[in-house]
């Protein structure tokens, strides 16, 4: 017989919305297979936009989600996930059996007069008034019948402290407690330290651009990244594909730099300073065939902006002798990854 009853897609309390396209404005209807779809809150929702998981840069309005930024149509929703409540199920009557009934579920009005035994009767059901004095001893004390008032002083070793006895407010050390702060090894709260990773992009990039100029020039190999402090220091790694092309004997290499803008003011020379990163290098004189020489090559930089305002680096190119340099030439991709640092 088939199943009769709830859906198993109702059962979970995650679900998968459709995703979004972005037009250059902040507000999006959200919708799940297509009907509009109203979330519990913005804590709720669990979205990556170009493989970054989105964290605090948004808010939920009825069936909307709101950016506090404005993605457009270059960016990617990778997707979106909902989490719910799970599903609450009201029991028939007559269905609860005690094994499935809690403690202290049943109070005394459900109770038969009488019916309670020594068995049947709870720890700390009777007071103090029922018993008889020097009647207690330590077997029969309940966990946490005795208070502080009690003790002899230095008489509790670790061995009697209960997990999670000891809080924050009871220690000793000096500085303050906070959720950026750590308790040394001296029984000081300090900072943490640096080097933390805020963010990763990434991209890749198959379009080829072709220089014959022994000046650099700008390829469309870039990445932007938008730092949250000023402090931050970003790791730039370019992973260049080549080649090189000359129709006549001599030593034929190009160069690449980095370039950066920042805020939409203009590119400048970032590294290296001098057009000193030779790539693709090799030399076939006296020979009068033409010549073809393909490899890769890494660009690494680690730059220290002091800004929180919008980075671009760009890849640039030159051609030192020769016919033509080519960057990302037919069946090769380059990439950048941008890595923010935390101070």
């Amino acid at each position: 017989m088939s199943y009769i009853g709830r859906g198993v897609d109702a059962i979970s309390n995650v679900e998968k919305l459709d995703n979004i396209t972005f037009n250059g404005g902040t507000t999006y209807a959200l919708t799940k297979s297509s009907a509009a779809f109203t979330p519990v809150g913005a804590n709720n929702i669990l979205i990556s936009i170009d493989g970054v998981i989105q964290q605090g840069n948004f808010s939920v309005s009825t069936t909307n989600i709101v950016f506090d930024w404005s993605p457009t149509s270059s960016n990617t929703c990778n997707f979106i996930l909902h989490y719910g409540t799970g599903v609450l199920n009201v029991p028939a009557d007559g269905s609860i059996v005690a094994a499935k009934m809690a403690a202290n579920s049943v109070d005394s009005d459900s109770y038969v007069d009488g019916s309670i035994d020594a068995i049947h009767l709870s720890a700390n059901s009777v007071d103090s008034d029922a018993y008889v004095d020097g009647s207690i001893d330590a077997v029969h004390l309940s966990a946490n019948s005795v208070d502080s008032d009690a003790y002899v002083d230095a008489s509790i070793d670790n061995a009697h402290l209960a997990d999670d006895a000891v809080g924050v407010a009871e220690l000793s050390a000096t500085g303050t407690a906070s959720s950026s702060t750590f308790l040394r090894g001296d029984n000081a709260w300090a900072s943490a330290g640096g080097g933390k990773i805020l963010q990763v992009q990434h991209s890749t990039y198959a379009t080829s651009d072709t220089t014959t100029s022994t000046s650099y020039e700008a390829t469309t190999m870039s990445d932007t990244i938008t730092c949250a402090a000023t402090s931050s220091k970003v790791l730039v790694m370019f992973n260049i594909a080549y080649s090189v092309y000359a129709s006549s004997s001599a030593t034929h290499f190009g160069f690449a730099a980095i370039y950066k803008d920042v805020g939409g003011g203009g590119y400048s020379v970032l590294y290296p300073a001098a057009a000193s990163s030779q790539i693709g290098g090799y030399s076939h004189t006296g020979v009068s065939a033409e010549r073809t020489f393909k490899g890769n090559s890494t660009l690494t930089y680690v730059d220290s902006p002091s800004t929180t305002s919008e980075i671009t680096y760009k890849l640039y190119i030159a051609y030192a002798n020769g016919t033509n340099f080519v960057l990302a030439p037919a069946n090769s991709t380059c990439s950048i990854t941008l890595i923010e640092i935390g101070a």
